[in-house]
């Protein structure tokens, strides 16, 4: 294993034999991580979609508005 020293800590490289064996802790935390990064993805998307529609729709009344 080969370890690069940057300041005061430390940061050990890892293959993949090392991430197979990983405890069952560690991988509770990476899934609950994951599983979190992407519920925060899905809001993100949804909210620049409901942001869109608003400024589409918001042009379009503001257009109808203007023509009458």
């Amino acid at each position: 294993m080969q370890s690069w020293h940057c300041g005061l800590s430390s940061v050990k490289r890892t293959g993949v034999s090392e991430l197979q064996s990983q405890t069952p802790e560690r991988k509770a935390y990476m899934s609950t991580f994951l599983i979190t990064l992407l519920q925060t993805a899905v809001k993100f998307v949804l909210f620049v979609a409901i942001a869109l529609a608003g400024i589409i729709c918001g042009k379009k009344f503001k257009d109808k508005k203007n023509s009458q």
